[in-house]
């Protein structure tokens, strides 16, 4: 029970957050998913665009200004966009002058320091590209429908869904030794 008013309370202050931003001039598409301690540059947020469908996970830091490059005297400054049904993995840090393109995967920890192209995958330090969505997509899916992974349904073997003391205990067992897959329950995999 507390941990659902914690997420609660949470939520609320997030969405507050955002709302402020959005007051500043920050431009929020649809269905953005902004999670967790997630900071966005309040000082020039009017140069930031996070378009339709995006999700931000949690501890993403997205800056359209540089104080370090002339200390005290002057300081950069850039747009950053977004693009359509991007994913933004926990801890990236996304830089001024950037623009994470439309389906882009962008991993966890990366800092974004050039523009990532549509449809491409990228992670590090310096942010590099890694992939392609599609491919990475095709064979993720491979893994799903061939029985080789353990796959679970969502939300029913997630927090949100009820699981289970017993559920818990069968996950883990499960990915002792591989990873598996938490495939939502209304999405059409094939």
């Amino acid at each position: 029970m507390m941990t659902n008013i914690k997420k609660l309370i949470s939520r609320g202050a997030r969405k507050s957050y955002v709302k402020r931003l959005e007051k500043k001039g920050l431009v929020l598409g649809k269905n953005v998913n902004i999670q967790d301690q997630v900071s966005i540059d309040e000082s020039e947020c009017w140069l930031i665009e996070i378009e339709d469908d995006v999700v931000i996970a949690p501890r993403v830091i997205i800056l359209a200004h540089d104080a370090s490059c002339i200390q005290g005297r002057a300081t950069k400054i850039g747009r950053v966009t977004i693009g359509k049904k991007a994913f933004i993995g926990a801890g990236a840090v996304i830089l001024p002058g950037v623009r994470v393109g439309e389906n882009a995967v962008v991993g966890a920890g990366s800092v974004i320091t050039k523009s990532i192209p549509d449809n491409s995958i990228a992670a590090g330090n310096p942010c590099q590209i890694i992939g392609n969505r599609k491919a990475s997509e095709e064979f993720h899916l491979r893994k799903i429908t061939s029985g080789e992974k353990p796959v679970y349904s969502w939300p029913d073997w997630g927090t949100e869904g009820g699981i289970t003391e017993e559920m818990k205990q069968i996950m883990k067992s499960d990915l002792e030794h591989t990873n598996g897959y938490l495939v939502n329950n209304t999405s059409h995999l094939e």
